[in-house]
C-alpha cells in the first residue's frame, strides 16, 4: 500500500485534489491512475503492484511489478515525461495563478516508453530534482526532464525520454540530487 504526507500543491503526493496532508494518508494509485487513463495501455492491471517508489523535488515515481513506471507531480521541466496537455491546474488558491498554471501538475500516469528496447524492462526508477531516471535490466539508463543542467528535450509538447548511457558500465541503481547523480555499476 502506498502512503503519503506533506505538500500536495503540485499533486506530488499522488492525490489530484491539491490538498496538503500532514499525517500519513493512503493513496489508491490503481484507482487514480485508471480514472485518469486515456486508454487501456495507461491503466494499471488488477494484479499489478507497486514494487518501489521515489520522491523527487516536486514529483514522484513508482515502479510496478510489470516493469512499468508511474509518474505524478510537477512536470514543468518535463520530469514526468508526460505531455503538458495532461496537466491539471491548481485552482485552490494555495499557489499564485501563474505558478499554478506553469507547474504543469500531472496526476498519476503510466509513462509511455516507446524507446524501450524489446528485450529490456525497467528495473529501478529514481525521481530527481528536475528529472527522472530509469535503469533497465540490461544495465542501460534512460532519463526524462531537465536535470543535470541539460536543456529539456521536447517533442510535440511532450518531454523526450533520452538514453543516458555510461559506456562500459552496467548500471544497477541510480540516485539523483539537484545537479548530480550517483550510479552503482558493475
Amino acid at each position: 500500500d502506498l502512503w503519503a504526507c506533506g505538500k500536495n500543491n503540485n499533486i506530488e503526493l499522488g492525490i489530484p485534489d491539491f490538498d496538503d496532508r500532514w499525517s500519513p494518508t493512503p493513496v489508491d494509485l490503481h484507482s487514480i491512475v485508471n480514472e485518469n487513463a486515456r486508454n487501456e495501455d495507461e491503466k494499471l492491471h488488477s494484479d499489478e503492484t507497486i514494487v518501489s517508489i521515489s520522491a523527487g523535488n516536486m514529483h514522484s515515481a513508482a515502479l510496478t511489478s510489470q516493469g512499468r513506471v508511474v509518474v505524478w507531480g510537477m512536470n514543468r521541466h518535463g520530469q514526468c515525461g508526460v505531455p503538458h496537455e495532461r496537466k491539471l491546474v491548481n485552482n485552490t488558491g494555495n499557489l499564485p495563478a501563474d505558478l499554478a498554471e506553469s507547474a504543469c501538475a500531472i496526476p498519476p500516469t503510466v509513462l509511455s516508453i516507446d524507446q524501450l528496447p524489446a528485450d529490456a524492462q525497467v528495473s529501478h526508477v529514481e525521481a530527481g530534482f528536475y528529472d527522472t531516471f530509469m535503469i533497465l535490466d540490461n544495465g542501460r539508463m534512460m532519463r526524462v526532464g531537465a536535470g543535470l543542467g541539460a536543456d529539456i528535450q521536447m517533442q510535440n509538447d511532450s518531454p523526450a525520454i533520452m538514453h543516458f548511457d555510461a559506456p562500459g558500465l552496467n548500471v544497477t541503481k541510480v540516485a539523483s540530487g539537484w545537479r548530480h547523480i550517483l550510479a552503482l555499476a558493475r
